[in-house]
C-alpha cells in the first residue's frame, strides 16, 4: 500500500468566495469533492460522476487524464480541537473551476 500524502488545511480565495482546501507537501493546492461540490449546492456524488464523465474532457480537453494524486485519499491533519486525520478525494483547482463551469 502506498504511502498517502500530508495535507495542511487552508483557505483558498478563488475570485469572491473563499473555500477551504488543501495544501499539499509540493505546494499545490486541492480541493475535496464533497467541499466542491457543497460550494456549489451539489453533493459529492455529482462531483465524482463528473470526474467520469465526458464533460470533464470538454472543458479541459481531449488528451486529459486525471493524474494519480487525484485518484487516491489524501490524508489531511485534523481541525483546530478535534482528533484524527481527515481523509479526502482530492481534485486540483484546475478541475475544480472546470466543474463549475
Amino acid at each position: 500500500m502506498a504511502e498517502s500524502q500530508k495535507a495542511t488545511r487552508a483557505t483558498i480565495t478563488i475570485g469572491p468566495i473563499q473555500v477551504d482546501g488543501f495544501m499539499l507537501p509540493d505546494g499545490s493546492y486541492q480541493m475535496s469533492q464533497t467541499q466542491t461540490a457543497k460550494s456549489v449546492g451539489l453533493n459529492r456524488q455529482n462531483a465524482s460522476d463528473f470526474l467520469r464523465s465526458k464533460a470533464i474532457k470538454s472543458l479541459l480537453g481531449e488528451g486529459y487524464t486525471r493524474p494519480i494524486s487525484e485518484r487516491e485519499e489524501i490524508e489531511a491533519e485534523p481541525e483546530p480541537g478535534k482528533r484524527g486525520s481527515t481523509r479526502f478525494m482530492p481534485m486540483s483547482l484546475e478541475v475544480v473551476a472546470a466543474y463549475w463551469q
